[in-house]
């Protein structure tokens, strides 16, 4: 969950359920969502990942039960209903590569560095799932 649903949050739905092959089921939302930005797009399609049919999501958009629900803006932290989605929160303070300034190159690489930065603590956290045992 992020602000606007059209940066880090898109990243990460695209990389958890890419990195996840079907084991976990990823749902991007925003508190106030206003479009999915094409850099997103471009810098997952890069590494296989097409997201080109997401929207920008708000949290009526989205139904539970949640397992978990991730922050990735300070912004999204403070104002996430959590309670509301029943789901305990995680929050990783991410940059928002929207706001780089520099030509699109520039844009485009600090993209690209929040996509690796996200695919790493999404990987970490698929292995680390797969590492508990099964209840029941």
């Amino acid at each position: 969950m992020c602000t606007g649903n059209s940066a880090r949050s898109q990243l990460a739905e695209g990389l958890a359920n890419h990195l996840g092959e079907g084991k976990v089921e990823a749902h991007s939302a925003g508190t106030n969502p206003f479009g999915v930005n094409p850099h997103a797009v471009a810098v997952l399609q890069e590494i296989g990942i097409d997201i080109s049919g997401h929207y920008s999501k708000g949290l009526d958009d989205v139904s539970g039960p949640f397992d978990r629900v991730f922050t990735l803006c300070d912004s999204a932290a403070s104002l996430c209903p959590a309670p509301i989605l029943g789901a305990p929160t995680t929050h990783w303070s991410t940059p928002d590569p929207s706001f780089v300034s520099g030509g699109p190159d520039v844009v485009r690489q600090a993209f690209r560095e929040v996509r690796d930065r996200l695919a790493k603590q999404i990987g970490d956290l698929i292995r680390s799932l797969e590492a508990e045992p099964e209840a029941g």
